[in-house]
């Protein structure tokens, strides 16, 4: 792998500190709602993917190239695609969360 360099050591330790909380909040998770662990995870394992390309490439590697019509949609890859979900998924949770707890209050 090589030498690590000062970005190494500060990506290395924000990576672990992201990871650190994202357990945290997944393990909360589990014992509250099925989707938010759902959305936790493929947030998480997104993250986890670029990171490994990042660190074995020293880039990462997009190669879902779509058009929608005629328009040339940017490239992706599936880290990226389960980082959308993800986040698609909580911003849904939480525009509804009001309601869910006025329903289970009554």
């Amino acid at each position: 792998m090589g030498d690590f360099t000062r970005t190494d050591v500060v990506l290395l330790s924000h990576y672990g500190g992201c990871g650190s909380r994202f357990n945290n909040l997944y393990s909360k998770a589990q014992k509250q709602d099925k989707w938010f662990g759902i959305a936790l995870a493929l947030m998480l394992g997104g993250a986890i993917g670029n990171f490994i390309d990042r660190v074995v490439r020293k880039e990462v590697v997009d190669f879902v190239n779509t058009y929608i019509f005629t328009y040339d949609f940017p490239i992706f890859n599936v880290a990226d695609s389960a980082l959308v979900v993800g986040v698609i998924i909580m911003f849904i949770m939480t525009l509804f969360e009001g309601k869910m707890k006025k329903e289970h209050k009554e």
